[in-house]
């Protein structure tokens, strides 16, 4: 069985939990034009499970023509232009708050690792009452690396007390994928953004194409 040896589960958010890839890169886009970083679109296909940070810092060094632009006010002006888009929707992936409820009955843990920030992470666990069902969050201002770099998903494990082995990882992304699997976890990916062969071949040990095809092969009622 799918689960068997398995003791928690840690969900990334962008992509798992939440269908917000699009309106994160429109609040990445309208910074930049804020802010006069003239980059081109062919820029976001990378940057999917990245921390704002890690984003605009390569931004600015690449687009930013040398000027002295502070990468936290940019951050902060991207995440308020985000929370306005979620204030008037914030859609999740379908299926995912039945799996949540299902995963805290089965698992001794469930904890959440993005490369969100902490007020984005907030407002998706307070519109959807998320908070009860975590027993560890990490978000991107608490990692010094970003993904693909395994460091959110060691300090999810080390925060739930579980060893990486005893933890799927569900992953959306190429950068979320590698970052798992390099993290010791099995990773399970999911087919909201990246096609199934790419999440394969990057290491994903089960890749699915929605939450009830999870849950049979789980075993789970």
């Amino acid at each position: 069985m799918l689960n068997d040896g398995y003791k928690a589960i840690i969900f990334d958010m962008d992509g798992v939990i939440t269908d917000t890839e699009a309106l994160h890169r429109q609040a990445e886009e309208a910074a930049c034009r804020h802010y006069g970083l003239d980059a081109p679109r062919a820029e976001w296909e990378n940057f999917q499970g990245r921390t704002a940070e890690n984003i605009f810092s390569y931004l600015i060094g690449k687009y930013g023509g040398g000027r002295q632009i502070s990468v936290p006010e940019i951050v902060d002006f991207k995440t308020r232009s985000y929370l306005d888009l979620v204030a008037q929707d914030l859609p999740v992936i379908p299926g995912v708050l039945e799996f949540i409820k299902l995963a805290r009955r089965n698992l001794d843990g469930l904890a959440l690792a993005t490369g969100s920030n902490r007020a984005v992470q907030r407002s998706v666990f307070d519109r959807y009452d998320l908070h009860r069902y975590f027993d560890a969050v990490v978000t991107g201002d608490e990692v010094r690396m970003a993904k693909p770099d395994p460091e959110a998903y060691l300090k999810a494990s080390l925060k739930l007390g579980k060893n990486p082995a005893e933890c799927l990882v569900i992953e959306d992304s190429d950068n979320g994928v590698r970052a798992g699997v390099s993290a010791g976890c099995r990773v399970i990916g999911i087919t909201t953004s990246f096609p199934r062969a790419t999440l394969t071949e990057l290491g994903a040990s089960i890749v699915v194409d929605a939450y009830d095809e999870l849950t049979r092969l789980l075993d789970w009622h």
